[in-house]
């Protein structure tokens, strides 16, 4: 979903230019959910349309290029490709003075016809693949090992660069062999759900798009909505887990004495 823009990426990448945010929440068969999701924030370019990097929510995975691509959609031309290779700060190399440098190859494919929030809709459809791998630097903090990686993303590209749909294959390896994949995804679509273009939405609000039917929206319009109540003892039921042998519940019951004269740690109130 379209968030909004921003200005400049982190590690003072960027300064000074505006960068289109995406957000895309991913739910792997009820592992995520509405009040839990895995959420991953995309950055391109405004002027260019080109992809400048990424981070999901709690910044356990991210990558933002250390300078601006230099090709452009003029140059891709059907039935021929081009090689694009750029410096990329990570977990691995945070430095951008020490980036892991990233080759890939771009290709565009063609037009196609694909379901979008506005119906079927000829799209262009464009091709980035690329192997990379990601060394620790001296720089690198944190216990993790390097990892390589082979990666296809199939995009279809709507008016103004706006990408409707994207497939793809991202496949993670623990040596540059490449043999066994230790994790990734296949046969994986990224599908545009909600955008605000000029004011208007369409589709799925990207705030409050993935909020269940009927729930409040904050925490504050949560507890307004309950009614007034004259009791004074608030019961807790608990449930304490030391290991999978040894569990406790208990109930507490907290006895509202506010009106009462009373002293809690050598303080009267």
């Amino acid at each position: 979903m379209y968030v909004g823009e921003q200005i400049g990426l982190d590690y003072n990448l960027f300064e000074g230019e505006a960068l289109r945010v995406e957000q895309v929440t991913t739910d792997f068969e009820g592992y995520a959910d509405e009040w839990n999701p895995n959420i991953e924030f995309t950055y391109t370019h405004q002027a260019t349309g080109h992809f400048v990097g990424f981070k999901d929510h709690r910044y356990r995975y991210w990558g933002f290029d250390t300078a601006e691509q230099t090709w452009v959609p003029e140059d891709l031309i059907l039935g021929s490709s081009i090689d694009v290779d750029v410096g990329r700060v990570n977990q691995w190399a945070p430095d951008p003075d020490n980036a892991t440098q990233n080759h890939f190859t771009i290709e565009y494919l063609g037009k196609d016809i694909i379901d979008t929030l506005w119906g079927k809709r000829e799209v262009c459809v464009t091709r980035y693949s690329g192997q990379f791998a990601y060394v620790k630097t001296p720089q690198a903090q944190g216990n993790f090992a390097d990892v390589y990686i082979d990666e296809v993303f199939t995009d279809y590209v709507d008016k103004d660069k706006l990408i409707q749909r994207s497939d793809r294959h991202y496949l993670e390896y623990p040596s540059p062999e490449m043999v066994t994949a230790t994790g990734g995804y296949t046969n994986y679509r990224k599908q545009l759900e909600g955008v605000i273009l000029e004011e208007s939405l369409y589709g799925k609000d990207p705030a409050y798009g993935d909020i269940p039917t009927g729930q409040p929206v904050t925490f504050e319009q949560c507890l307004d909505s309950f009614e007034e109540t004259d009791t004074q003892t608030i019961t807790l039921d608990i449930t304490r887990s030391v290991d999978d042998e040894l569990v406790q519940y208990g109930s507490y019951y907290w006895d509202l004495k506010s009106n009462d004269d009373i002293t809690v740690a050598g303080r009267s109130g």
